[in-house]
């Protein structure tokens, strides 16, 4: 949730700059970059859920053995 609310602080800076005229959007790349981008944190964040439960028994099975084996 926070790369994502980078994103949109980002897009939000960029709009602001075109208001003030230091820079000129193509708004539909922009938008297709931004859906890309959040496509793919939100895809990452799933692997990252999807590994966890096999990382945390193994951590645990890990101190266990070290400290009783």
């Amino acid at each position: 949730k926070i790369v994502l609310a980078l994103i949109g602080a980002y897009v939000i800076s960029l709009f602001w700059l075109q208001q003030k005229g230091v820079i000129s959007i193509n708004r539909d790349a922009l938008f297709n970059l931004t859906q890309s981008a959040a496509g793919q944190a939100l895809g990452l964040g799933d692997k990252v859920l999807g590994i966890l439960p096999g990382g945390g028994a193994f951590v645990a099975a890990f101190y266990l053995g070290f400290t009783r084996g």
